[in-house]
Parts: C-alpha cells; structure tokens; sequence
C-alpha cells in the first residue's frame, strides 16, 4: 500500500557532493532527489537505442531538474541513467527485482568516481 502515487516527487538522501565539473568528492550531505516515472526531458530526446520511439508523447511530463533522478519507462536492461546524475530503476535494469534505497547509493556513488577518473 502507497501513502501516494505521483508523477513527480523530491525526496531528501544523503548523497556525495559533486564538484563544479561533476565529479564525486569525499564528502556527503543531505540532498534532494527527484523521482520520475520517465527520464529528464532533455534525456528523452536523445537517442539510446531501445528507448521507445513516441518519446514526444511523453515530453510534458518528463523532468527537467538538473539534480539526482531516479527514473523508470525505457525498459533499459541496465541501471546506467542518462548521466553521472540519473539511474534507471525500472525492474528490467535489476534484473526484475526491486532496487533498494542501499543499491541505489552505491551505484550513484560508483558511477559519479568513474565519471571522475
């Protein structure tokens, strides 16, 4: 059972602090992070492959935060998000199981030190 269901929705994590050029630093803090069914907007018109096609169907309702987003909707079969920034949480980029609030860090933590590198 759900509190809510929404489009849309920010949520505070602790979550490592990037640099001006975004890249992760040692450091960690409390930040807001949104929460989508689909990936930003600038994201969805970008081509990746097997994302779907209509993407412009859902345009209005894509974000265009540029912070933290956890999205779901284009059926990736990966967890690798549009940027350092985003991760796809949808069940077939985790191998059709739920993603929990600690795999979430830790791939974000990950993947913003690689970007790093």
């Amino acid at each position: 059972m759900f509190e809510t269901i929404d489009d849309y929705r920010e949520i505070d994590m602790e979550l490592p602090v990037l640099d001006e050029s975004g890249k992760i630093t040692v450091a960690t803090t409390q930040q807001s992070i949104a929460m989508s069914h689909f990936p930003r907007l600038s994201a969805l018109a970008e081509e990746h492959g097997d994302w779907p096609s209509n993407w412009n169907e859902f345009a209005d309702m894509a974000p265009t935060t540029e912070g933290w987003l956890l999205y779901g909707h284009t059926h990736q079969d990966v967890p690798d998000g549009t940027d350092p920034r985003s991760v796809n949480v949808g069940l077939d980029a985790w191998d059709f199981k739920p993603v929990s609030e600690q795999q979430i860090l830790a791939w974000l933590v990950s993947r913003c030190a690689d970007q790093s590198k």
